[in-house]
């Protein structure tokens, strides 16, 4: 991983290297899980453990705070903030939507990183996919042309191979890379996809198959939102069409 300018490496850890300069992770509060089995993030005394894939600003002693850019280091790893703050309904970038977050502070001196070498274990990289995959945080930062190789990322950070075409990735990530104005289309088909690869809107993958056709949103998982998903879909042309939806359509 290159370090940035900002950050310098201290033995095995990394610390924030700004004088009169604030650092800021602007970590989703949906990665805060009580279940510790299944938690994305948690915090253990002085220490915060994370998937490394959020946002992060810098904060200069006048209080102008920079644009956000991508925090990129896709395993759990520790870091030592030395204040945590809850925020609700913030916006990182003006122009993003809101979201409810912790806002971990690191002043110089502060580990960003308290450990390079971190363990290499699959249940990193299942975390990571539930963090994207499942509950859909794609950090702002991310563009849509590069996300896909997270995946890859992950894995090779805890020492495993998926042993798979890399299209494989590319046809999950843009199932969960919508178009802003009309999430029933994937970002590839928006007028943004190709002049602002940031623009998308992520989704879970749960919530696909409502777009499919009336069929497949019936039989998904939500039962509810489907539904309605697969009313609204029963006008459209070029859609696979079976039995089921005239039985439950009339």
């Amino acid at each position: 991983m290159e370090v940035p300018s900002f950050l310098k490496v201290d033995g095995e850890a990394v610390i924030f290297n700004l004088d009169d300069s604030e650092l800021i992770f602007f970590v989703p509060e949906d990665f805060f899980n009580e279940d510790s089995k299944s938690s994305i993030a948690m915090i253990d005394g002085e220490y915060v453990s994370t998937i490394g894939l959020f946002s992060y600003a810098i904060v200069d002693k006048n209080g102008r705070r920079s644009r956000s850019k991508l925090f990129n280091f896709p395993t759990m790893f520790l870091c030592k903030p030395y204040d945590i703050d809850k925020v609700k309904d913030y916006k990182v970038d003006d122009d993003k939507d809101p979201d409810n977050y912790r806002l971990l502070k690191f002043k110089k001196g502060d580990e960003v990183i308290s450990q390079m070498r971190v363990p290499e274990l699959l249940d990193n990289a299942e975390l990571l996919f539930k963090a994207i995959v499942l509950s859909a945080k794609i950090p702002a930062t991310v563009s849509y042309d590069d996300g896909w190789q997270l995946f890859d990322e992950t894995m090779e950070l805890n020492g495993n191979d998926f042993l798979l075409n890399e299209q494989m990735f590319g046809m999950l990530w843009r199932a969960l890379c919508r178009d802003p104005e009309d999430v029933s289309q994937e970002f590839r088909f928006s007028k943004y996809v190709d002049k602002n690869p940031y623009a998308f809107k992520p989704m879970s993958i749960k919530m696909a198959p409502n777009f499919l056709s009336p069929y497949t949103a019936m039989v998904s998982e939500y039962f509810d939102e489907s539904m309605r998903s697969a009313v609204l879909m029963k006008d459209k042309k070029d859609l696979p069409y079976t039995p089921l939806e005239k039985v439950v359509m009339q």
